[in-house]
């Protein structure tokens, strides 16, 4: 394993090495600027082919790699919490009770709905079922079209994928069927952070803790003690899972049993999880740095929720409400 130490080259920079922005710090150029309609409190939802910005008034703007403004649409306001997408839907929830939904593709509305709950967290999605956990401590999980499923009690926080949804909260964690809401199994110890896989989740407790389960039975795999948490900075991939500490390390994890594969320490904390191998830093200078490389931008605003990457561009978007498109081009990604 290796620590982090400005020392080190830029060369073949392995995965304990991939943020030591001190020593090799890169400045990649910019693909293009969309100007801020209103502020966001939201950032970026990944839709492929493009990445879609919300406004906190209710401007959504779906937003090609190139910079080119496919659609853009007006849904419910104040919008405060993360949408997300359902099938080909994009679910917005609003402080006002209204849900909008629209098409990913055209932007035109497929629904709207109102006096309904209003979302504590970010909406979330295991691909054909949403769901949002309410301010009064509700859990509902619902379709592409709208229809309500089911709902149960759970906490503001929440994780969806192979199937099933975790629920957590200040008594603790609760993981559900996603289609039928059927109870699995429960945690009396609350979380910072989820994350999971086809086989797996796994909780950033508030103790420091990082404990995973079996997704099906519940049965604890591991569990390790790393300290404080960056909230909301835990991402899971097949092999291996990478969470931040609030300290400012970046810690990689084998999935299989808990080993520590790298640990580093970046310039800050995590803002959001690491994903498509872009790190997002909290700071009111709004930096993210490449993983495979040593190229970061800042765009001198705090950034709100991960990176989207697509066709060698880097898009983010920070609480301005700005869109920014950064050039990869000879970078590798994770």
């Amino acid at each position: 394993m290796h620590h982090g130490g400005v020392s080190r080259t830029c060369a073949n920079l392995s995965l304990a090495l991939l943020l030591l922005v001190v020593a090799c710090k890169g400045a990649a150029p910019k693909a293009f600027e969309l100007a801020a309609g209103a502020p966001s409190f939201v950032g970026l939802v990944d839709a492929r082919p493009c990445a879609i910005s919300v406004t906190d008034v209710g401007g959504v703007r779906c937003v090609e790699p190139s910079g080119l403004l496919t659609w853009h649409a007006d849904v419910c306001r104040p919008v405060r919490q993360r949408p997300t997408v359902i099938g080909g839907t994009l679910w917005v929830a609003c402080d006002d009770g209204e849900w909008s939904a629209l098409d990913v593709k055209t932007g035109k509305q497929r629904w709207k709905q109102t006096g309904r709950p209003v979302p504590a967290g970010a909406l979330v999605s295991d691909g054909q079922v949403g769901f949002l956990a309410g301010r009064a401590g509700e859990l509902e999980a619902i379709d592409e079209t709208g229809l309500s499923l089911w709902s149960a009690s759970g906490g503001p926080r929440l994780w969806a994928g192979a199937g099933a949804v975790m629920s957590a909260g200040p008594k603790g964690l609760v993981v559900f069927q996603a289609g039928t809401g059927d109870r699995l199994w429960s945690d009396d110890k609350p979380a910072v952070a989820l994350g999971g896989n086809d086989e797996l989740v796994v909780a950033a407790r508030a103790a420091g803790d990082l404990v995973a389960w079996d997704l099906a039975s519940g049965h604890v795999r591991w569990g390790v003690t790393l300290g404080a948490f960056a909230v909301d900075s835990l991402w899971v991939s097949e092999k291996t899972l990478s969470v931040g500490l609030a300290n400012g390390d970046l810690v990689e994890l084998a999935t299989l049993d808990g080993a520590e594969v790298s640990r580093v320490r970046l310039a800050a904390a995590l803002a959001a999880p690491v994903v498509d191998g872009v790190a997002v830093l909290q700071g009111r200078e709004g930096c993210a740095v490449v993983l495979a490389t040593s190229t970061s931008v800042c765009v001198d605003h705090q950034l709100r929720g991960s990176a989207v990457v697509r066709d060698g561009v880097l898009m983010l978007s920070p609480r301005d409400g700005r869109v920014l498109g950064f050039r990869l081009d000879g970078s590798k990604r994770q």
